[in-house]
């Protein structure tokens, strides 16, 4: 663990910077803005959208967990690569069973909206006299 000599026989030890943490968390943005890029331009499934990212970011973890020289930023590390996989798998858990219900639920939460877009108006230019 890095430690920087203070005086003579004292240590302190070095601590991970809020500037450095908030550039490694922008560093885990960038597959998520490259997906939502991705899937406006070229139309791709949401789920495997949602599924690269995901994958992208862990092995962005590895990454930096594995060169990182800071003991904290490395636990920090393995806590969110932990987390990340638990979360991932619960979530893929979820749907495997419960997939119908999210579903319908889903469709009743839409109904609304698609059925106020049907009571709008339909209205058509009308032609004009040819001059």
């Amino acid at each position: 663990m890095p430690e920087e000599r203070v005086r003579e026989g004292q240590y302190r030890r070095q601590e991970v910077s809020v500037l450095n943490w908030m550039g490694t968390m922008l560093l885990f943005l960038i597959p998520i803005v490259l997906a939502a890029v991705a899937g406006y331009l070229w139309n791709v499934n949401l789920i495997v959208l949602i599924g690269a990212t995901i994958l992208a970011d862990m092995i962005l973890m590895v990454v930096l967990m594995l060169t990182t020289r800071r003991a904290s930023k490395r636990n920090g590390l393995i806590a969110a690569l932990i987390l990340t996989a638990l979360l991932t798998v619960l979530s893929v858990l979820a749907c495997a069973f419960f997939g119908a219900e999210i579903s319908s639920f889903i469709q009743k939460i839409n109904a609304p909206a698609a059925a106020a877009v049907d009571m709008l108006p339909q209205t058509t230019p009308e032609a004009s006299p040819m001059p």
